[in-house]
């Protein structure tokens, strides 16, 4: 195995893999506290799987972009994630959403994710296909950091 590897998981010694998407990504730069600020809408992130389901919780401040919240659940119908999503204290505050293009697909005859949280929530959400390396690249740039605030343009909260 790899030195990395093995400083990883006999060591003890965390390491990057050097075949991640995001090796710009630094848990301890851009995993931080960060609250709801007065003023800026709330939108849901929204990408339903039948293994797992995420709600992310994001506002966008000047140039900012927060995640505040997210819910992520397994095996969970649309209503429990939705049910869920609603106990968030950031709830209060959305205005608008997105949801995966596959948000729109039926299966086993059931109403799609994006009815399902019109119908419940009243949110009509937006879905738009783009090319996987595109968004890679759009990712990688708020993972860089704000040369005036000297704080990434993408920070996570903890939960």
């Amino acid at each position: 195995m790899s030195a990395e590897r093995f400083l990883a998981r006999h060591s003890g010694k965390p390491s990057a893999p050097k075949d991640a998407v995001f090796p710009e990504f630094k848990a301890l730069l851009h995993v931080q506290p960060v609250q709801y600020v007065a003023g800026y809408p709330v939108y849901v992130f929204i990408d339903p799987g039948t293994k797992v389901y995420t709600v992310q919780f994001v506002q966008i401040v000047d140039d900012a972009v927060n995640v505040l919240n997210e819910v992520y659940l397994g095996q969970a119908s649309h209503e429990q994630v939705i049910n869920a999503t609603m106990l968030r204290p950031e709830w209060q505050f959305v205005r608008d959403g997105v949801i995966d293009v596959a948000g729109g697909q039926h299966h086993f005859g059931f109403g799609s994710p994006e009815e399902a949280w019109a119908r419940d929530t009243g949110l009509r959400l937006r879905a738009e296909y783009h090319i996987v390396k595109d968004t890679i690249d759009r990712i990688r740039t708020v993972l860089n950091i704000n040369p005036v605030t000297q704080r990434p343009y993408l920070t996570i909260h903890p939960h």
